[in-house]
């Protein structure tokens, strides 16, 4: 038995050396490890696969807020040139004595914080005044905030220039505004025409027309020529100064 056993080891062995050695006795590979090296990187190729067909999953997803975004936007609307709005007793154009600050906002595409935080400073909130843009023709135009506070609606709105210019500014529907006579205002309201005198412009005046607690005002120099107008609710229509 001893005998089987070892010439069983010495077999092995020398089975072992034939299977690592060729016919010029350089190693050999194994066959067995060539079939198995394979199928090890054919489950290793499909990971990197795997991973680059995820990135397009994100740009599919993304488009979907985008248009949800795009949607919700509100539509800009056109107002025409301010220079072409007519003046009538509820407001100027587009723009109305219901109308909050921030809702004419919309309208002029300015933004009125920083005027409604001086106002407030200077009037306590309880009113306020300020130009309607930084270009003309809004800049020679203003708006006073009064009776429910400065976040209430407009009470009145202004054409004022301060100093005659080339622009063109709104006017009421039969052609008054700044550059308007005395004569000319009076042949168009008649005996429906209230006046006054102006508090600082020696001959200066005030005239005025109002309709349902709202009115048009228009102040003229020395020379009996309109240097401003005015539109909106009364009393705040014949306020002298601002919030007074």
């Amino acid at each position: 038995m001893a005998h089987f056993r070892l010439s069983a080891a010495i077999l092995a062995i020398a089975s072992f050396a034939l299977v690592g050695c060729g016919s010029d006795g350089s190693p050999t590979a194994s066959p067995s490890a060539t079939p198995s090296a394979a199928p090890s990187s054919t489950v290793v190729a499909p990971t990197p696969a795997a991973s680059m067909s995820a990135p397009p999953e994100t740009p599919v997803a993304s488009p979907s807020p985008s248009a949800s975004a795009t949607d919700s936007a509100p539509t800009p609307t056109d107002y025409g040139d301010p220079a072409t709005w007519t003046i009538t007793p509820s407001g100027i154009g587009p723009l109305t004595v219901d109308m909050t600050p921030a809702e004419v906002s919309t309208v002029t595409g300015v933004d009125y914080s920083a005027d409604i935080k001086e106002s407030e400073q200077a009037f306590g909130g309880a009113c306020g005044a300020w130009l309607l843009g930084p270009d003309q023709p809004l800049t020679s135009m203003s708006v006073l905030v009064a009776s429910e506070g400065i976040d209430g609606p407009v009470d009145v709105y202004m054409v004022d220039p301060y100093e005659q210019t080339d622009s063109a500014f709104p006017t009421t529907a039969e052609g008054l505004g700044v550059g308007s006579t005395k004569a000319d205002v009076e042949s168009v309201y008649g005996s429906d025409l209230q006046r006054e005198d102006s508090l600082y412009v020696p001959r200066g005046e005030r005239l005025w027309t109002e309709q349902a607690g709202e009115g048009i005002l228009f102040e003229t120099d020395g020379n009996g020529v309109v240097t401003s107008v005015r539109s909106g609710r009364l009393p705040q229509l014949r306020h002298s100064e601002g919030c007074a």
